[in-house]
This record gives C-alpha cells, structure tokens and sequence, in this order.
C-alpha cells in the first residue's frame, strides 16, 4: 500500500492554541479563507472571499488550489501563485497579510509515541528541540519544530506538579474571576522598584481553562513554567530569592545566553525545569532543566 504523507499547515501570527495548526488527513482539503467557516480563518486580512483556497493531498503530494484568480493574493516562498500548485515542507504561504507555514508531521503512531514519552523526553527528543547549552548541572534547549509547542503546552497544562508563574500586572490583565491566587511574590519588594510587575502562582483544574489563561500571559511575556524538584513551597521561597529573573522571561533568557551554566545552577536549585513559551509567531520556546531528569 502507498504511504501517505501527513502534512500540517500552521498559522504564523499570534491566535489561540487550537487556532495554530490545521493538519490534513484523508481526502479532506483544508480551506482558507475570511469565513469562519473555513478551517483557518484569515486574521489579519479584511475583504478577501470567503475561500480563498483549498490544500488537499493528491497521491501523496500536498496541492494547493487558488480559488481567487487574483494572481496578486496567494504567494508561496514569496512568489506569486494562481491555479493549482505543489507545496513542500518548509514552504511559507501568505495569504493577503496572513502567513503560514507547511509542515510534513509525524506519523501518527509517532505522534502518539510523543504524547506518552513525558515532557523530559520530548525535551531530549532532537527533532523538537535543538541544544543551545550542556553544562555539568544545566541543558538548555530552544525548539526546532514549533508544531510540538502546543502539545507541550498541554501536558505542562496537566502535569501534577507543573505549576505557572504569572504576571498579571505587566500583562495588564485582571486574574480571571474564580481562580485561586496565592500570595503576590512581588509584595516583598518596595513599590518603586517592583511597580510595574506582580507574580502569583497559578494552578488551574481545568486544563482547557489553564490554558486559555497561560496562552493570553504569554502573549504579553507575562508567564513562565516551572515544574518543582521537591515541593511547591521551597521551589517558591526559591522563586522569590530570585525573583527579577521570574519576573518576565526575557530577563532570565538573557542571563542563560551570557552565563548559562552559572546562572542555570542557580536558577535550577530547587526547580527540575524552567521553560518559556513562545511570546510572538518568531519566537521558540525554550527549555532549561537538569540532566538526567525525569518529570
């Protein structure tokens, strides 16, 4: 029997989660288009058609079908295209000022494979993520292949002892109605030197809603993960020795560029892992945690 390829298109401006990435799978085609119908719909492009057009796969080739005519509206790797045309893996669409990318996925065997692999093996899996530091105490990790970060996400989401450090006040959000917050972290700080910024502990039963929470923070560069090595309160009174590193994620990222195995030591003292999620459609998660761990 023929293999057939599996191919994902995924959405490069920001949206929600399960807005991010549309995967092909049978003879179903994929639409795209102004309509929410369609399964992307255009975000950042007004006065298009409802269709613009449809990706379906052909023998196992991944085909793109204009539905415009306008020879001006679809372009792949920036050329522009009209009828029907081949797309590869790697190949960057744009429909009006809305961008994709085409991505040939794993099988879905191997997918399963990662679902059930747990967050330190999809850490050390060489296909999501690619390696930027190895010290004697400290991996960090920035992701090559942005189609896994929501899967991430999710299990981070559900992981019994993950929790999210959020900053609500540099987000400029109020904390949803209903969710449990601890203590501010910043409250120990003076007013002026901590002003703009606030950090709480968030855990959420319902994964779906954690999500929509952590997904709106990290839009802001306003949410970190942390999974604990022991228990949650020494992990937060270490949190709090550091906090201007937790604050927001640049500021921690740049410390790791600088000096990653000084500050990743100290960063992971009472923490088997750190990761930050990805802040804007250019940027990569990014992963640090101790060798050898598992979570």
């Amino acid at each position: 029997m023929q293999h057939q390829s599996i191919f994902e298109i995924q959405r490069l401006s920001r949206c929600a989660p399960g807005e991010r990435v549309c995967q092909l799978a049978g003879n179903a085609p994929v639409t795209i288009g102004t309509s929410e119908q369609c399964d992307l719909s255009l975000h950042l492009s007004f006065g298009l058609p409802d269709v613009c057009l449809q990706i379906r796969i052909e023998e196992s080739l991944c085909v793109l079908e204009d539905l415009t005519g306008d020879p001006g509206l679809i372009c792949v790797n920036g050329q522009s295209v009209v009828g029907i045309s081949q797309l590869e893996d790697g190949d960057a669409l744009q429909v009006g000022s809305d961008q994709f990318a085409v991505i040939e996925s794993r099988s879905p065997a191997d997918t399963a494979t990662h679902r059930q692999a747990g967050l330190a093996a999809l850490m050390g899996d060489d296909s999501v993520f690619g390696t930027q530091f190895v010290g004697h105490d400290v991996v960090v990790r920035l992701a090559q292949n942005p189609g896994m970060d929501d899967e991430i996400l999710e299990q981070l989401g559900r992981h019994p002892k993950a929790f999210l450090l959020a900053n609500f006040k540099y987000a400029q959000m109020d904390p949803p109605a209903g969710l449990e917050l601890g203590e501010d972290l910043c409250e120990t700080l003076p007013a002026d030197y901590c002003g703009e910024d606030s950090l709480h502990v968030v855990r959420e039963p319902d994964c779906d809603r954690m999500m929509r929470i952590a997904w709106q923070l990290q839009q802001r560069n306003a949410a970190l993960w942390c999974i604990p090595s022991a228990g949650q309160p020494l992990a937060i009174r270490h949190i709090q020795n550091l906090l201007l590193w937790f604050l927001r994620p640049a500021f921690f990222q740049e410390q790791l560029i600088r000096n990653g195995n000084e500050f990743g030591s100290l960063l992971l003292q009472h923490l088997d892992a750190v990761i930050r999620p990805p802040t804007a459609p250019d940027s990569r998660m990014q992963v640090c945690y101790k060798p050898g761990c598992v979570f």
